[in-house]
């Protein structure tokens, strides 16, 4: 079967249009180029407009969190809890800054602190972002010494014993950039 398109006026199979219960012919007037090429033109003349453009940002994010994180984006409470994680661990915020203030950032690359004692800040440990964040899985940050210990208890209060130890979790190609 065969339809002319409203828009363009080639007549084209029926499988070329969007299904539209509402019409008499179950199908909408224009093909789906025309309806792609509609959307486009729209879209375009639309994001000129900073007021819809804020709310489509908007909708997108919260969109993107219903999807895939499963609830509403909170900016309050991941706001709250970051205020809360600076006021807890000063030392460990001071040294980041530090370290992204005098070192080359590479991207992907995270730069993992063995210590947080203010003569170690720049002493750091170049590490692939997925195993940075993987690597803290195992440690343990004592606040008091500003180092980190294993869940065995091992204390890591040198730099070779954070190296062994992360060449026992990883192999040395894996973690290290």
């Amino acid at each position: 079967m065969r339809k002319k398109c409203k828009t363009c006026g080639v007549t084209k199979s029926i499988t070329e249009y969007y299904k539209q219960p509402l019409l008499k012919d179950g199908l909408f007037k224009e093909c789906k180029d025309c309806c792609k090429l509609q959307a486009k033109k729209r879209y375009s003349v639309k994001r000129k407009d900073p007021v819809w453009y804020g709310k489509e940002k908007i909708r997108g994010r919260e969109f993107y969190h219903r999807l895939y994180k499963g609830h509403k984006s909170k900016p309050d409470v991941s706001r709250r809890s970051r205020i809360k994680y600076l006021a807890k661990y000063p030392e460990r915020i001071k040294a980041s800054r530090q370290v992204a203030y005098l070192l080359n950032k590479i991207p992907g690359c995270h730069y993992h602190h063995w210590s947080y004692k203010k003569k170690h800040w720049l002493d750091v440990i170049p590490m692939a972002q997925a195993k940075h964040r993987r690597l803290h899985c195992y440690l343990r940050y004592i606040q008091k010494s500003k180092i980190f210990k294993t869940f065995e208890g091992e204390l890591l209060d040198t730099k070779e014993k954070h190296l062994a130890f992360i060449t026992e979790v990883f192999s040395v190609k894996e973690a290290l950039v």
